[in-house]
This record gives C-alpha cells, structure tokens and sequence, in this order.
C-alpha cells in the first residue's frame, strides 16, 4: 500500500491591513470621547496601522509505504479435525514527510536559539528507526466433536498500522513580514492606496535548511522527541467456543474471546518538575518556594522549552468476555439471533514521564460490562403461501404477505471520572507533575441513585434537575498542594437502550411491477438515552452535579440510538 496526504496551506499574498481609527487623540494618546466614526469611515481615510503579510515554507505531507507478505493454508488433520494456519509479515516506512521537514528533539545536545542552554530541536533524515519485527502467526481450530457438536479456537498476532503518521515539524512553518507602529507613535504607516513600503517590512530570519528560529517567551517553545526505539504496537487474540445444534434449527454457542494489546502508542510529557523536589521544597524552604511559584519555568529540566512530548511506546490493555448466543435459522417464517456478553476492559497509560503508568490503571473508558442483543425476522402467518387465509383474492391483498422485523439493544453504560473544580485551596503549578483534577474520595464509591431515569419536570434547565449521582458528599477537596486520591474511570454512567421495529408488504403485478409499502418505527416506546451525567465536584457551584446536559449537541435523543420516536412510511413502485 501506498499512502499519501497532501494538505496545502495557502500563502497570504496580499497580506492584512490594519487601519488606524478615525477617532480624534488627547496629547498624551488618550482617545477623544465622541469623535470619529465607523469602520467604513477608516478605510475611506486608508490610513493604516500596521501590515503583515504571511508565507508558508512547510509542506507537510506524509507520506508512507506498507509492505506485506502472507501465507495461509488449511489442513483437513482428520475428517473430524481443521487446522488453519497463517503467518503474515508486514514492514512500514519511519514517520516522514515528502520534503523531509520533520524534527526531534536532542536532549544532549546544546541549544542553537538559547545560549548556553541543553536541549535543541534538530532536523534529521529520520526520527526513528524502522521496525523490521513484524512476524504475525495466526492459528485456528474447528473440531466436530460429533454430528451437532463442534468446539472452536484461535490465536492470532497482529501488528496496529499506523497508515499515515504526522511526523513532528517544529520550526518549520510560516513566516510573516510585519509594518508595526512603534510605541507612543500614533502617526499612520502608509496610506492604503499607496501600498505598504517595502523598506519597512521586516521578516524573521530563516535557516538554510528552511528552519525558523523560535522567537517568544520560552514556556511557549514546544518540541517533539520521538524514540529511535519506536516499535509497531500489536495486539494477541484469543477465543474458544462450543457450538451445540439441536431441534435441527436451533444453535447454542458458547465462547470466551480475550485480547491483549501491548506497547501502545504513548505521547509522555518530559518537561515536568517532581511533586517530591516541589514539596519538599515547600515544606522547607517557604521563600524559595514562593519563587519557584512565582516562576516556575527555571526550574523545568529544560528551562529554555515549554511543553517536550516524548513519542514511544509502553500503552497496555485487556481484554476478557464471554458470551451466550442463541441462533434460529429460518423456519416456519420465523429466525432470529440473541445474544449475551458479559466482559471487562482494562488499559494503562501515562501521558508524564514522572507519573507510574499503573497509576492510572483501570477500566477502559468504552468498557461495557453488560451487552444484550436480540433481533428476530417474522413473516406473518397470513396471505398467500402462508398458513392462513392462503389464497390469493383481495383478502390477500389487504392482509396478507407482511413482513416483521425487530431489533432491541441493552447495555452498561460507559465509565466515567470525577473531577473538581471550585477549591477555595492552591495547588502546585501546572508544570509539576501530580495526577491533577482529581478529587479526594471519603471512603464511599458513588453510584446512579435509585430510579435516576427520572431527572424531574424541568429537564431543559440543568440546575432544576434531579441528579442522577446519588451524592456529591461522597467526595472532598484534596489540601493545599495535594492531589486528589480518586481513581480512572470509577463510575459507570445510565445503560444505553435502543430498539427499532419495521413491517413491509409487496405486491406483484404480473412479472414486471412491483410496488412495496414499508414502515419502519425507531424508538417506538421513547427511551431516552441521555447525555453523560455532569462529574464535576464543585462546593461552590452544586447545583450542576450529577446532571445531565441540556445542550442538544449532546442530549443524546437521536432518534435510533432512544430519543425522540421516529415513523417512516414509504411507498415504491419498481418495473
């Protein structure tokens, strides 16, 4: 495969003129109350304050190839025994760009915008080395224990594609000419008719290689370091399952499916301060303290840098379910499919360096512990063909020949985390690292309340709800320069519900036409899914806690996922 996004940003050629108000100045620049006029009165005037104009000198487009090679083969072991076996080899191009304008950032190395300082953002022909480990073995298993028994497995290795990467392209980007008043001069630049004066453009200074020197204030100074060790992350797959056939057109399978995803993609912020050097330096030396408050940035590992992402792997998850299905194979007009699954998904990740990824290890966000499906297809028992009122006057064209189908979904709602807001306490400044946002738990795991479907009369004003959360008093603030002890993912919002329902009839006219009637029903006994519940903890402001909100972005009430009922009804002629 050969993949390729080509993403163009335009220059300004003609730049952005700035004109000067038409208001009238106090000797001391003050503006005159009462004077001047509107925007169009400026530009009549065209007198203009200040003028860029902008040049783009990236072009960032991505650009990579994916080799791969297969073999796969089936073999009958015995009459009763089937082996599939596979091996996949898969080979992908390193992060670039079709211009080779990508960067990383050297730890080691000294700073070519800071003097002095460690720390540079470099640009080489590759920020990581390829991945030539790629080997995918698949095996799987069908063996017919006897005539309506039949157990399954499989194992299967897969390496995650990243398709398209972005490559970093710090210090590569725009470039822009600027005419600017200077301070305390108030006199116009240039009349707009006239043109901008060529002599006063001033545009920043630009590297051979068509780099741009940072110009700011250091925390604003972001890098990227992407690990030369870098590996394609893969996932193991797992399943085994019985099948049972009985009563001919009846299935029961049971199986157990897990995988194990392993060195997932992590993006670790490296320019952090320990939490232990900050409070211990708080605990015993308050003056330097208040400095490090007062400017933070000195202290950073690399004070000449802001933000410094470090790309690499390390990212874990699982995944474990089982499942119960009940299969009717069409019959006596009738089939349908149900199935149960009971299941569990953990992950862990660190988005800091100085932060143990186990921290945060817990339910996966989209975990839901319980999932029920059932769909069935009916055709009615009435009409020509069927098994009453079989004939084909008008009765069968008024009754008979229609067609059901039902669908009805149910499942745990996903998890969710508690944060806070409102704390009348300080806290360490952003660039230490601590597990920030978190409140302090008194012992008590929240959960919905009891009959938490109803949220009151007026559901369209979030503060005159009833919360769905049963208290906000299971929470506290954590104390000053302290981080709150509540875990990921501790709470498991509503269920989701959904069902759907749609009958049809056709009616043939000789061999030719053919006209269909159709009408299908969403949500036809109003369920409502409603948006995540607000888990915000804020002492101050508790009127929004535990409600749901009102925006209808987000209010969760599409009509195929239990929100407001839908009816169609169409009507179509074919010949």
């Amino acid at each position: 495969m050969r993949l390729r996004r080509n993403n163009y940003t335009r220059d300004n050629k003609a730049g952005t003129f700035n004109l000067s108000g038409t208001g009238g100045l106090n000797p001391n620049g003050s503006g005159m109350p009462n004077t001047g006029g509107n925007a169009l009165s400026q530009l009549m005037v065209g007198a203009v304050s200040s003028y860029a104009i902008t040049s783009n000198l990236l072009s960032n487009l991505p650009r990579n190839w994916i080799h791969s090679v297969y073999f796969q083969d089936d073999w009958k072991a015995t009459p009763g025994l089937i082996l599939n076996l596979g091996l996949r080899y898969q080979v992908q191009s390193t992060q670039n760009n079709k211009y080779g304008q990508i960067s990383s950032f050297d730890p080691r190395g000294a700073d070519n915008v800071v003097p002095g300082a460690t720390g540079v953002i470099t640009h080489p022909k590759a920020v990581h080395r390829k991945d030539w480990n790629n080997f995918q073995p698949r095996v799987g298993m069908a063996w017919s224990v006897r005539k309506q028994l039949v157990i399954r497995a499989g194992f299967a290795i897969s390496t995650v594609d990243e398709r398209l990467p972005v490559a970093p392209s710090e210090e590569y980007g725009a470039i822009s000419g600027r005419i600017d008043t200077p301070n305390g001069d108030f006199r116009p630049r240039f009349q707009l008719s006239q043109g901008p004066v060529a002599s006063l453009l001033r545009f920043p200074e630009v590297r051979p290689d068509g780099s741009i020197p940072f110009v700011g204030v250091p925390s604003a100074r972001s890098a990227t370091w992407v690990d030369w060790s870098r590996k394609s992350p893969y996932t193991m797959n797992w399943n085994f399952g019985v099948q049972q056939s009985f009563r001919t057109n009846y299935l029961v399978e049971v199986t157990y499916t897990g995988n194990s995803g392993v060195n997932g993609f992590e993006n670790r912020e490296i320019n952090s301060i320990p939490y232990e050097w900050a409070n211990n330096l708080r605990l015993n030396n308050p003056s330097q303290f208040s400095a490090f408050q007062t400017n933070p940035q000195l202290y950073r590992p690399y004070p000449n840098f802001g933000s410094i992402i470090f790309r690499t792997n390390g990212a874990r998850s699982n995944y474990h379910a089982g499942t119960v299905k009940l299969d009717k194979r069409f019959s006596g007009g009738l089939s349908y499919l149900t199935f149960y699954t009971y299941s569990k998904s953990i992950d862990s990740s660190s988005g800091n360096s100085l932060l143990p990824r186990q921290l945060d290890r817990a339910e996966s966000g989209n975990n839901r512990t319980h999932q029920y499906t059932g769909s069935m297809n009916y055709e009615l028992p009435f009409g020509k063909g069927r098994r009453w009122l079989n004939q084909g006057n008008w009765i069968n064209h008024l009754f008979g020949g229609f067609d059901m189908v039902f669908l009805y979904r149910i499942a745990s709602g996903d998890s969710l985390t508690f944060g806070f807001a409102g704390s009348p306490f300080q806290y360490m400044p952003g660039t230490v690292a601590v597990r920030g946002g978190r409140p302090n738990s008194t012992g008590q795991r929240a959960r919905l309340r009891d009959n938490w479907q109803d949220i009151g009369g007026d559901r369209f004003v979030q503060a005159n709800q009833n919360g769905l959360v049963e208290s906000m008093s299971y929470f506290s603030y954590p104390a000053a320069f302290t981080f709150g002890n509540v875990g990921r993912n501790t709470f498991d919002r509503q269920r989701f519900i959904d069902t759907q329902f749609s009958a049809s009839k056709e009616w043939k006219f000789r061999e030719r036409f053919t006209t269909t009637f159709r009408f299908d029903f969403q949500n036809p006994f109003k369920w409502y899914n409603l948006s995540a519940p607000n888990t915000t903890v804020n002492f101050t402001n508790p009127a929004l806690f535990g409600k749901v909100s009102t925006s209808t972005s987000d209010e969760g009430t599409t009509a195929n996922a239990g929100g407001q009922g839908l009816m169609n009804i169409t009507l179509s002629f074919r010949f």
